[in-house]
């Protein structure tokens, strides 16, 4: 993973505030893919583990407390098939395709029908997601189509 750009959050991961003009490696693990927003980003390694970086105030990072980390940290040990970054929180599909929310709840973007902050990630459905999208103060998923079974004449 390499990253560039503003930084005085962490929210590049390179374990300091200093920003880069330039991309710079990100230690060297193997990842699948990558969302940042605002002053955080999430990852996902490799081996499907979730983690988290830069400022936490909202406990938008889900590791159980609002300290930033100018480094990866791991968020909890399931495994993770997607994830998107909101400007104070976070959302993820965790391999058994449930949806989880963790951060901020002002707008109510988090869909756990509570005005309750998470520090860590909660389910919002265990319904079949396949795609989800955070954006400021809403967010969109797709769930796996149902399949209908059409009988032959």
């Amino acid at each position: 993973m390499w990253a560039w750009g503003f930084n005085a959050s962490g929210q590049l991961g390179i374990g300091n505030t200093e920003s880069k003009s330039t991309p710079v490696q990100v230690g060297i693990s193997k990842w699948l893919s990558v969302s940042s927003a605002g002053t955080h980003a999430l990852g996902i390694k490799a081996d499907g583990t979730l983690w988290a970086w830069g400022s936490n105030e909202f406990g938008q990072l889900g590791i159980g407390n609002t300290n930033n980390q100018l480094s990866p940290t791991q968020v909890g040990a399931n495994k993770w098939l997607s994830i998107s970054a909101g400007p104070e929180y976070s959302l993820g599909i965790r391999d058994n395709q449930s949806l989880r929310a963790w951060g901020s709840k002002g707008d109510t973007q988090l869909g756990d029908h509570t005005k309750i902050q998470r520090l860590t990630p909660v389910l919002v459905s265990s319904d079949d997601w396949i795609q989800i999208s955070a954006d400021l103060r809403h967010a969109l998923g797709v769930r796996k189509p149902a399949i209908s079974i059409v009988p032959l004449p």
